[in-house]
């Protein structure tokens, strides 16, 4: 009984958090900078998808494909990959940084994520899974959503105002959801 209430108010308490007047409650530390990862896409793309696998370890690894005939980042579900044109990613890391970059390429794997699961739109569900694989990370998702606010909805895609707001949810989901697997296991 004694720990069915510390669960419950463990999990009011990071409701309100995620609600209230203090955005960065949920922001987990910093995550020390990979001592083998040399800075490149590739080895980015690496650190993104084993936050995935730890999450969803039956998911087929996406290929990762630069293609200079792409105009950003996306995925492809027939092929399972990931194709990304550089000068897209390099813009995106030299306004908002490595998170930021790591944030597109969580959101292209959160397609593959959204694959099988029921979804208003699937740049939605991929925000969200962005925010999840972040928060799994331990990135701040701040980079990202500085990021999103710049965009413009169009097509399938939310304003970039909603698409930060998607993300945070991410994040806000998976964080309760780390926070009642350690209760439980208390």
């Amino acid at each position: 009984m004694k720990k069915a209430a510390a669960l419950a108010l463990w999990t009011l308490l990071l409701l309100l958090a995620s609600t209230c007047c203090t955005p960065h409650a949920l922001n987990p530390p910093p995550a020390p900078v990979s001592q083998s990862c040399s800075g490149t896409v590739d080895c980015l793309y690496e650190e993104v998808f084993a936050a995935v696998a730890s999450r969803y370890p039956h998911l087929e690894k996406p290929e990762l494909i630069p293609d200079p005939l792409v105009p950003n980042a996306l995925y492809r579900f027939e092929q399972n990959q990931v194709l990304y044109w550089a000068g897209f990613l390099q813009t995106i890391m030299d306004g908002y940084g490595r998170k930021a970059v790591a944030g597109v390429l969580a959101h292209e794997l959160g397609h593959a994520v959204c694959l099988n699961r029921l979804s208003t739109s699937a740049e939605e569900c991929a925000d969200v899974a962005a925010g999840c694989i972040l928060f799994d990370m331990r990135l701040s998702i701040e980079p990202l959503q500085e990021w999103l606010r710049t965009t413009e909805g169009g097509g399938d895609y939310p304003p970039g105002e909603v698409r930060a707001l998607l993300v945070e949810e991410g994040r806000n989901r998976c964080a309760m959801q780390s926070l009642v697997d350690r209760l439980k296991d208390e």
